[in-house]
């Protein structure tokens, strides 16, 4: 039975870490943000979006097997979540994605402006 949004924060509360070990490359997954904001260190297959969010051992620990998946849990320790928060909150802050989007759209008026009517 999933767990309802006070279970999860009441789980999430308590984890040092969560272990993603997908063996197919995804893009970038909801769960990955949710751990970071969270602040839950990350361990992870070395695939896909794994490197967008997970910053080798600053904010999680990407693994290419299972075995190496388990030494990363053994490093776990008690976490500093805003270590963890940090580099969510630097790439998806309310701020960083207006002024992204700013940056696309500034970029299509450029182009729509050069291009023959």
């Amino acid at each position: 039975m999933p767990a309802d949004v006070p279970a999860k924060n009441r789980l999430f509360a308590r984890a040092l870490a969560r272990g993603r070990m997908n063996t197919i490359s995804e893009w970038f997954g909801l769960v990955f943000a949710e751990d970071k904001a969270a602040g839950v260190s990350e361990i992870a297959m070395d695939l896909g979006s794994c490197r967008e969010v997970i910053e080798d051992e600053r904010a999680g620990f990407p693994a290419n097997t299972v075995a190496e998946a388990a030494k990363a849990a053994a490093r776990v320790g008690d976490p500093d979540r805003r270590i963890y928060r940090q580099p969510l909150e630097e790439l998806f802050s309310v701020g960083t994605i207006v002024e992204a989007y700013e940056r696309v759209y500034a970029n299509i008026f450029e182009r729509e402006a050069r291009r023959p009517s």
